[in-house]
C-alpha cells in the first residue's frame, strides 16, 4: 500500500484493509465463504461503497468505506452460514443476507 499508494484488501481467515497510514483487521466472515462468486460479491460491495465515498467523503475516508464493505460482506456470510450452513452456502445466499443486515445498520441496531 505504501509503495503504490493504494488501498489493499488482503483476504485470509481475517481480512486486512490498509492504506499508507491506516489498517483495519476484519474478523467477520467464515470459511464457508470460500465459494465461487464470494469475491465478486465483495468486489461489488467495495465498488458500491467507493461510490458512496465519492458522494459523502466529508465524513469518512475511502479506506474506512472499503473496510465497512469488507465487514458487512463478512457479516452477511456469517448470517448465511447460520441459515444455510458453512458447507452448503453459496454467493447468492451471501447476497440474500444483505438486505436485512443493511436495514439493521440503517436502523442503528447493527
Amino acid at each position: 500500500a505504501d509503495t503504490y499508494g493504494v488501498i489493499l484488501v488482503a483476504k485470509d481467515s481475517r481480512t486486512i484493509v490498509c492504506d499508507e497510514s491506516n489498517y483495519y483487521i476484519n474478523e467477520s466472515g467464515n470459511d464457508g465463504m470460500a465459494v465461487a462468486g464470494s469475491g465478486d460479491v465483495l468486489a461489488g460491495m467495495i465498488a458500491s461503497y467507493a461510490a458512496r465515498y465519492a458522494k459523502d467523503s466529508a465524513d469518512h475516508t475511502l479506506t474506512e468505506y472499503v473496510a465497512a464493505a469488507v465487514y458487512l460482506h463478512g457479516m452477511a456470510g456469517d448470517i448465511a452460514a447460520g441459515e444455510y450452513s458453512k458447507s452448503s452456502m453459496t454467493a447468492r445466499e451471501i447476497i440474500s443476507s444483505l438486505p436485512g443486515l443493511l436495514k439493521q445498520f440503517e436502523e442503528g441496531r447493527g
